[in-house]
């Protein structure tokens, strides 16, 4: 699906292709609400002036709404692990306007696309803030003594980093990231893989939810594909994108999705990307939600982005591209599974295209515009075979 042309400033975010109940749709278009609103605020209340990127400040914004709602698969509200701990995933990516740098005579922004993202991380209350801390940090040039400063972080060594450089708000306890719907489903699928083993775990965890003959009978927890993610551009033509997530149900703990995969969660295809001297017409921005295994092999995001670029492409334009991109897959297998939201920003006219695909059952995304007096929320919903 597409939307007609827009104007910049303009915020969309999806809360992952998968599978959502329609008695819980209400709720979820009140979280994307909440998202849009706070990440278009970041947008109109604050003066952009050189590579000051308002476009980034969104995307983290809304993206953090969503870590923090425990509504969703990320932040406080992420699926668990084997163990039935909480490890997060997240990228940003952002991309500046030099032109607009180059008319405010300012040296502050020295390379055009900027990348950081944290992988596999226990007890941050926003992965994606973080990732922005790295970012940041990283544009600053070397490190003292000639030391070069991380763009990915893992682990332990991503609380580290953050206790070390001004971001331990970010820090909690890792059992405080363990939320009761996600340890409940934990419980609950750990019976369907593993009766004997479910039984061990879950009195360790005090919990006692075995799968139903419902559960068993269908397989709608494994479409479950929820990574979130935001693209965003700002009224000077900086562009930005993020994902967040935490995983697939029961990974193995150190299990790194694309959420955290430089060219798989999300992308953007600029100027860098050409292989010609001319300058692309199109900046595109791209945010993915799916299984990360098939994500990662394909460099989803990447690729479709640099796919898409080259023009706005027709309605089902989207759908046959991401469908190309995952082609090496069965389709219905676990691996083809995803969905992604497509920003086109016409360099020339300053026009913003909007379009969405996925191939799951359910994707729940919103957008917003500054001229809009609310946002918009979509459950889109389509029979798969």
């Amino acid at each position: 699906m597409s939307l007609p042309q827009l104007k910049p400033p303009f915020l969309a975010i999806h809360i992952g292709a998968g599978f959502i109940k329609k008695k819980n749709e209400e709720s979820y278009k009140k979280l994307i609400n909440k998202s849009l609103i706070e990440g278009m605020k970041t947008l109109q209340s604050k003066n952009d002036s050189g590579c000051r990127l308002l476009a980034e400040e969104a995307v983290i914004a809304a993206v953090r709404v969503l870590e923090e709602s425990g509504q969703v698969n990320c932040g406080n509200g992420s699926n668990l692990t084997i163990d039935g701990s909480v490890e997060c995933d997240a990228t940003c990516m952002y991309s500046c306007n030099l032109h607009k740098v180059q008319q405010e005579k300012t040296e502050s922004c020295k390379r055009k696309r900027h990348f950081a993202s944290v992988g596999a991380v226990p007890g941050v209350v926003s992965p994606v803030s973080l990732c922005g801390k790295v970012a940041e940090s990283s544009q600053a040039g070397l490190l003292p003594h000639g030391l070069i400063p991380p763009r990915v972080l893992v682990g332990e060594g991503a609380r580290q980093w953050a206790r070390d450089n001004g971001a331990e708000d970010l820090l909690t306890s890792p059992a405080n990231m363990v939320c009761t719907s996600a340890l409940q489903k934990w419980s609950r699928y750990l019976s369907m893989v593993s009766p004997r083993q479910s039984r061990k775990r879950q009195r360790r965890a005090a919990t006692n939810s075995f799968a139903s003959k419902e559960d068993l009978e269908s397989n709608d927890w494994l479409q479950s594909c929820e990574t979130v993610g935001a693209v965003c551009v700002d009224s000077n033509g900086h562009i930005a994108t993020a994902v967040s997530s935490g995983g697939i149900h029961l990974k193995p703990a150190g299990r790194i999705g694309h959420a955290a995969t430089y060219g798989a969660g999300c992308w953007i295809t600029d100027d860098a990307d050409n292989t010609d001297s001319n300058k692309a017409k199109y900046i595109c921005a791209a945010s993915s939600s799916g299984c990360g295994e098939g994500l990662i092999e394909t460099l989803f995001a990447r690729t479709i982005s640099q796919k898409a670029a080259s023009s706005v492409p027709t309605n089902p334009g989207i759908r046959s591209l991401l469908d190309k991109v995952l082609r090496r897959y069965p389709p219905g297998s676990s691996y083809s599974k995803a969905g992604v939201i497509i920003l086109h920003y016409n360099t020339d006219s300053a026009d913003v295209h909007f379009s969405w695909a996925y191939n799951t059952k359910v994707f729940a995304l919103g957008y917003i515009s500054g001229n809009d007096p609310e946002p918009t929320s979509i459950i889109s919903r389509q029979d798969v075979g």
